[in-house]
């Protein structure tokens, strides 16, 4: 199992926001570190060891850490991608903004995890 590491999700984050000449500010890194762990306890603790599972574990967990000053989003869909391609999966979403919905409205309260998760295994798929 591949886990993400502080230094490939803040890369990420730089990324993302240079794309679109944001700030590149993290707000909270120890809720940061916190978001990161959160998939790593779901396996170590709870044994879970489904992939799409700990993917959406990555996308929520970074998305509701609000860690940075612009990109919180964009940032956990993309390391919610790269965990996936780190191990042997690809993600297959048609459109992007259905994924920032569905984490909008996990954020918000109007989603269960569960139903999260769901989303994320429908467009997740072992790679080539």
């Amino acid at each position: 199992m591949n886990f993400l590491t502080l230094d490939e999700v803040i890369a990420l984050h730089h990324a993302e926001v240079a794309i679109t000449g944001e700030p590149d500010t993290i707000l909270n890194l120890g809720a940061l570190e916190s978001a990161l762990m959160r998939p790593q306890q779901a396996h170590n603790y709870l044994g879970i060891e489904d992939i799409p599972t700990l993917a959406a574990k990555y996308l929520l967990a970074i998305g509701q850490a609000h860690a940075f000053l612009q990109g919180n989003k964009r940032t956990a869909f993309r390391s919610m991608e790269l965990f996936a391609l780190l191990n042997g999966y690809e993600l297959e979403v048609p459109e992007v903004e259905a994924v920032a919905r569905m984490l909008v409205a996990y954020i918000t309260g109007r989603w269960p995890e569960s139903r999260a998760e769901e989303f994320i295994r429908y467009h997740i798929r072992p790679g080539s």
